[in-house]
């Protein structure tokens, strides 16, 4: 009995060993495998940084116009709202809906004339 528990646990720390190389020899393909994507992503990521410039959009508060009474020349009015709209990076109904809300007094009552086509919903 005692030569087959012998056979029995030298046969298990054969098995033991093996496995221990298998999954040693496996971890370090593993390795070398994220190695090698590692070095292949951060080659991507140079090339792309030197090759294909992009608009990094970051997030930052509304600048609001200021309000238009129709007091002040439209002129410097306008070079205000349109620095505004580039800030918030406005498409143009946006824009439109922004300049019906700033608008005050004598401005807003023009816009209360113009047709239902041309003003914003």
């Amino acid at each position: 009995m005692k030569v087959m528990e012998n056979v029995v646990g030298r046969n298990m720390a054969s098995m033991v060993h093996q496995l221990k190389s298998e999954l040693e020899k496996s971890v370090e393909c593993t390795e070398d495998k994220m190695e090698h994507k590692m070095k292949k992503f951060e080659k991507m990521m140079r090339t792309a940084a030197t090759t294909s410039p992009c608009n990094v959009i970051t997030p930052h508060s509304t600048i609001q116009p200021p309000t238009y009474d129709g007091q002040t020349p439209w002129s410097s009015y306008k070079k205000q709202f349109e620095a505004a709209a580039t800030t918030n990076l406005w498409e143009e109904e946006q824009k439109a809906t922004a300049l019906v809300i700033a608008l005050r007094g004598a401005a807003l009552e023009i816009l209360q004339t113009l047709s239902e086509e041309n003003t914003v919903p």
